[in-house]
């Protein structure tokens, strides 16, 4: 079994180095748009791993769409498809979880992964505005019904989110399913709040959702660690995240841990508006769940 997965491995890695080759060799029979997209990708082909469809065409100073055609063209189903062939070429496979591998001590695994979580943390910080905290606060205090969204791990910390609003007595629902997702988000209006949580920010349930309800009117935040991603289109309200994660490598749960950094300050902040009632729930959610504990 170990012999043939590696036997896999190194055939995905050929495969990922040919793509290099392939877009090199065929530059010159490519659009002039797609051309622009090929010599970018060819000399940040490790950074491109990290960036949205949006993000790729600004930087190659092309359209979305010539990004999706050059993709097509070079026979992936997909922009994920292309991302996670870039990011199975081995120079990629160096990056933040192979440090961690060169000690594999129980201490320097901690540590590395302590300062990384660190690190996105700060990085989070400083990208978070100020106005677009208030603004959310603002959002949510006002709103009449307030729904959140996110799949994967982006859903367990929307969860998380909806709990801890909970618990300072604001009302909220996070929906899983995606069907229900955008049938919630179909009959939301002024008077409603959606709150998207997308660490790519081109997850397609969680954009639909937030685009249905914005398009009908109802108020939307989204947490999202890209600035130019499709979700962004489709928010009232920014809140930026900063930690970059190979979409191949083991996860070092820096996403999860910036996008918590923003939804305890995010708390923070309704609670110093909300003090005497966030008190008042604090206490009778507490008292409720008494005597379901020894």
């Amino acid at each position: 079994m170990l012999h043939l997965k590696l036997r896999g491995e190194q055939h995905m890695q050929k495969n990922s180095n040919n793509l290099l080759l392939k877009i090199g060799s065929s530059i010159n029979d490519l659009r002039p748009s797609e051309q622009k997209i090929a010599q970018y990708v060819v000399h940040n082909y490790q950074d491109v791993i990290y960036q949205t469809v949006s993000e790729l065409a600004s930087n190659s100073g092309v359209s979305e769409a010539s990004v999706m055609r050059f993709v097509k063209t070079l026979g992936f189903k997909g922009f994920q498809y292309f991302k996670l062939s870039l990011a199975n070429i081995p120079d990629n496979n160096d990056g933040a979880m192979q440090s961690l591998l060169q000690d594999d001590s129980a201490f320097s695994v901690k540590t590395n992964i302590r300062n990384n979580i660190i690190t996105s943390i700060n990085d989070t910080a400083t990208v978070l505005e100020d106005d677009s905290l208030n603004k959310a606060v603002n959002f949510i205090l006002k709103a009449k019904q307030i729904f959140l969204v996110g799949v994967g791990s982006s859903g367990i910390i929307a969860r998380l989110l909806s709990y801890k609003l909970l618990r300072i007595g604001i009302i909220s629902k996070y929906i899983s399913d995606s069907h229900l997702q955008t049938m919630h988000s179909s009959l939301l209006d002024k008077r409603s709040l959606l709150i998207g949580i997308s660490h790519s920010g081109s997850t397609i349930d969680t954009v639909d959702a937030l685009r249905i309800a914005y398009e009908g009117g109802a108020k939307t935040i989204c947490i999202t660690d890209h600035i130019k991603s499709p979700i962004v289109k489709y928010s009232n309200v920014l809140l930026c995240t900063y930690a970059r994660e190979d979409p191949l490598g083991v996860s070092q749960g820096t996403s999860s841990a910036s996008q918590i950094y923003v939804i305890e300050t995010l708390l923070a902040c309704l609670y110093n508006n909300v003090k005497e009632h966030a008190n008042l729930a604090r206490k009778k959610t507490a008292e409720s769940v008494l005597k379901k504990m020894y």
